[in-house]
């Protein structure tokens, strides 16, 4: 950890937590199994990990506790308590967020910690805002333990020894106010980018809408092809690596081809059948939720790498009646789009599907090959205009939470305000309350003197 300040103390977390009703400072959960639903407002519920964000609780993110099974009243969610994830994923184990209100009957599960920070010493929201700061991340990191980034643990007792920069109650309360100030600013801005965010989106929606605006004849896609449409290839993918790779949903499910997304098979007879991708193949989803059903990407890969799984068609454009990108961009446009959604069936709980058939009929607007050229340029040309806008939104984005980190390294380094010389130093108040309850001696450390001090 970096220099503190001289009226600040390092300190264990243990020695700043209250215990709790079980007489200790850190609890677990429990994982009964549940039911698939959520709780209603009247019912016990176990939470997920995932009600756990970064700073934000989501108390929707719980399971039914079946009616056999009787709930634990001393594992409920309070109001003030700090959640922590202690189980999963490297990226989602040991994520934190203070609970400033919660609704009755939700229980922590299994794989979650709650603590309370000692009112006496050190402010929540100060300690949950140090938690979220890189710092406390990468020495939380460090104390996992797993065979691999899957599946990863925290200890009581590792957690237990986490360091934490104990600044004087009072200036502790003025950073979270500074903190506060400056995030709200920094998420109004973020706000205002989401909404360009938005509204760009509604903007390439508008631009392939009026595209095809002036095409009065229309032909049905089965007449536009080289060939019949295909479903993809329906194998059992396997952990290890192969020769053969099969598209995952996500490669095209943003309506642009990402190789990053695919799964590996290993079965005889691959080589020689018509399954795989070849550039200009357009491979549309017929299955998936329902926001995605129908939607189009153009195959951009190298040849001959990928095979495409059963819940895609291929179609390959005809290019003596039809251009493959204005087929391309005809298959995203809104009214095509809504259409397939329209068609698409799945009874109750199960995928919604498109088929050959349907696929086959959807009636796509023409116009000569060279006008169909023409289109594309015009397409292109409006559509990286908002590509370039896009991709500064996101960039100021990532920018934004750079400087959150900042913020927060600078808070927790006692740079971010000024010291008051009148506060009483944490040592201060670490001794007076282990003189009241009777404890040993605290072992927070003296922070090392800043360099150009007398």
């Amino acid at each position: 950890m970096s220099e503190l300040p001289k009226s600040w103390r390092e300190v264990e977390i243990k020695e700043i937590l209250q215990p709790l009703d079980n007489g200790n400072v850190v609890q677990q959960g429990w994982s009964p199994q549940c039911e698939k639903e959520p709780a209603s407002s009247d019912e016990w519920g176990v939470l997920k990990t995932t009600a756990i964000q970064d700073g934000f609780f989501l108390p929707n993110e719980n399971k039914k506790l079946p009616n056999p099974l009787k709930p634990k009243p001393a594992i409920e969610l309070k109001s003030g308590d700090i959640l922590m994830t202690c189980a999963g994923p490297r990226n989602r184990c040991g994520v934190t967020c203070f609970i400033k209100q919660t609704r009755p009957k939700l229980m922590m599960s299994g794989k979650m910690y709650r603590f309370r920070a000692d009112p006496q010493r050190i402010d929540s929201k100060y300690l949950e805002l140090f938690l979220l700061s890189q710092n406390a991340r990468v020495a939380i990191d460090k104390m996992k333990t797993g065979i691999n980034d899957s599946g990863l643990n925290l200890t009581h007792s590792r957690f237990l020894k986490l360091p934490i920069p104990l600044a004087p109650l009072n200036e502790q309360r003025r950073i979270v106010l500074k903190i506060e100030e400056l995030f709200s600013e920094l998420d109004n801005a973020i706000r205002c980018l989401c909404v360009t965010e938005d509204a760009l989106k509604v903007f390439c929606q508008s631009v392939l809408d009026r595209a095809f605006i002036g095409c009065k004849e229309h032909r049905s896609l089965e007449t536009l092809l080289s060939q019949k449409l295909s479903n993809g290839y329906s194998g059992k993918p396997v952990s290890h690596k192969t020769e053969f790779k099969v598209l995952s949903l996500s490669s095209t499910t943003t309506g642009v081809f990402l190789d990053k997304y695919f799964k590996y098979l290993d079965e005889q007879g691959l080589k020689n059948r018509d399954i795989w991708c070849v550039p200009n193949d357009i491979l549309i989803q017929r299955g998936n939720t329902i926001e995605y059903v129908g939607v189009p990407a153009l195959y951009t890969g190298t040849p001959n790498t990928f095979i495409f799984p059963d819940l895609m068609i291929r179609a390959k454009a005809n290019n003596e009646v039809i251009d493959t990108k204005y087929l391309y961009y005809a298959l995203s446009s809104p009214k095509i789009r809504k259409y397939l959604h329209e068609k698409a069936k799945g009874s109750a709980g199960t995928m919604p599907k498109i088929n050959q058939t349907t696929l086959a009929l959807t009636q796509i607007p023409y116009c000569p090959v060279a006008t169909q050229k023409l289109l594309v340029q015009e397409i292109e040309r409006d559509l990286s205009i908002s590509a370039a806008l896009q991709k500064h939104a996101e960039l100021y984005v990532a920018k934004a939470k750079i400087l959150r980190q900042a913020i927060l390294k600078k808070a927790f380094s006692g740079q971010l305000i000024a010291q008051n010389q009148k506060d009483k130093p944490a040592s201060m108040l670490l001794k007076r309350i282990c003189a009241e309850k009777g404890c040993p001696k605290p072992s927070g450390k003296k922070p090392k003197e800043k360099r150009g001090s007398a």
